[in-house]
């Protein structure tokens, strides 16, 4: 059994968001921009009205972290990206699946 990073982020960004305060969702939100930019995509680990809740409090769109696709289709994700962040998500992955001793 593999722990993912999109995984650990969701963990964290409902953990701050069962908070119930400005200062926890704004601490999610910092868990989603970073998650964002290391290149994992949000939707498929972050409940959407969780998502929600997090941009209403805060007056951001949810679009803000919708998956960006180019012309062919293909997410920013699936393709890599120019700062080679798919890279070091699978690296971050590796590095966690050692931690906890998965080899499953």
């Amino acid at each position: 059994m593999a722990l993912r990073t999109g995984d650990v982020y969701a963990l964290m960004i409902e953990f701050h968001h069962s908070q119930q305060t400005r200062e926890s969702f704004q601490s999610a939100f910092g868990m989603l921009e970073r998650m964002r930019a290391s290149g994992v995509p949000v939707a498929p680990y972050v409940d959407a009205s969780i998502l929600q809740d997090i941009c209403s409090v805060l007056g951001v769109s949810p679009d803000h972290f919708a998956e960006r696709r180019n012309q062919q289709g293909y997410s920013a994700f699936a393709m890599g990206n120019a700062t080679g962040a798919a890279q070091e998500a699978q690296d971050d992955e590796e590095v966690m699946e050692e931690q906890i001793g998965g080899d499953d």
